[in-house]
């Protein structure tokens, strides 16, 4: 749709389609989820969606995420992690409707 929350709208080669949608989620993980100064996960409402979407579950989600990023960012992760509860703290970050346009 264009807005600035959105994935990058791209195209698909049938032979590398799997391997190229798999890039394209640790792309947008990669640049959309975050750690705030509290230690809450930052996560984009459109992770929620999906996640309701599909029926993921917050652990699936959470598994999700975690294997789109790099080992330093996945460490930090952990951290956010409530140890008496061993829940995690998200903070859904809204979605942007401004339109945004890159070439």
């Amino acid at each position: 749709s264009g807005n600035f929350s959105d994935p990058s709208v791209r195209i698909y080669t049938p032979k590398n389609v799997k391997m190229e949608l798999e890039c394209g989620r640790e792309e947008y993980v990669r640049s959309n989820v975050g750690i705030s100064k509290d230690n809450k996960l930052l996560l984009p409402k459109l992770v929620e969606l999906y996640a309701k979407d599909t029926a993921l579950c917050h652990v699936g989600v959470l598994d999700m995420i975690r294997n789109s990023l790099p080992c330093e960012a996945r460490i930090k992760i952990q951290q956010c992690q409530n140890k008496k509860h061993g829940r995690f703290a998200v903070d859904w970050i809204a979605h942007d409707f401004r339109f945004g346009l890159l070439l």
